[in-house]
């Protein structure tokens, strides 16, 4: 469970970073490649 956190706050701060301040780090583009265990992921 402990590694479900850190890929949803992963998520969210590489959202915030690009979306933010302007700086992609491209967690976004292949979480799966980070965190394999995510099922489904949508971009926008």
């Amino acid at each position: 469970m402990r590694h479900a956190g850190a890929a949803m706050i992963d998520g969210m701060l590489s959202f915030l970073k690009k979306h933010l301040k302007g700086e992609d780090d491209h967690l976004l583009d292949n979480p799966r490649a980070k965190y394999p265990e995510i099922v489904r992921f949508q971009k926008t």
